[in-house]
């Protein structure tokens, strides 16, 4: 009998509202991974109060406690500020402003690949060679239970992202990953500039 996979799953950003995206979570990412494989939840979350984003029409309060419902076994939280511009966000800012929003949303680009970056480290140190990256912040319509098990199927490395993306499957939302080298590109490919 082979051993069950490790399957790592990495989320990143904020959180946002768990009281309405965790259902999905739990029965779409987490049920399914546990079925097929050994399941480690890594987390990187920025530790803020308040979320403000004129371009999205956000504006609440945070939870800051909310992160432990995710019930990740390794968490890093961290305060976003000076974390955008130790990123390179004045290089960024360099080649424009795409969204026209006072480099905002640039800025929010920046957090989210060192989120990601941050994310990405710890499941490599611990050795998996599987991962599912994905944002708290969403509701998953849809089981991950098919791509699980095409993924466990084939040899990595293998990428599978949505594919009713616009950009033929780089988003800012989620992907699975097998192998080191594709965890690697995913921390990159899961990000897009048109945001």
């Amino acid at each position: 009998m082979s051993a069950r996979p490790r399957i790592a799953i990495a989320f990143f950003g904020i959180t946002r509202a768990l009281d309405r995206t965790l259902p999905s979570i739990e029965a779409n990412i987490y049920v399914p991974a546990h079925a097929v494989g050994d399941v480690r939840v890594f987390a990187h979350l920025y530790d803020q109060s308040r979320i403000d984003n004129p371009r999205s029409g956000e504006k609440a309060t945070l939870d800051p406690g909310e992160y432990k419902r995710l019930g990740a076994d390794w968490v890093e939280r961290e305060p976003p500020g000076g974390v955008a511009e130790a990123a390179g966000l004045e290089t960024f800012k360099s080649y424009g402003d795409p969204w026209k929003d006072g480099f905002r949303s640039l800025r929010n680009l920046a957090l989210q690949l060192h989120s990601l970056n941050r994310v990405t480290a710890a499941v490599l140190e611990e050795g998996y060679d599987m991962c599912l990256f994905c944002r708290p912040d969403l509701r998953y319509r849809d089981s991950f239970a098919r791509p699980l098990r095409r993924m466990l199927a084939a040899p990595p490395p293998v990428v599978f992202a949505p594919h009713w993306q616009a950009w033929f499957g780089a988003n800012d939302r989620f992907a699975l990953v097998s192998g080191r080298e594709a965890i690697l590109a995913a921390a990159r490919f899961v990000v897009n500039a048109k945001g």
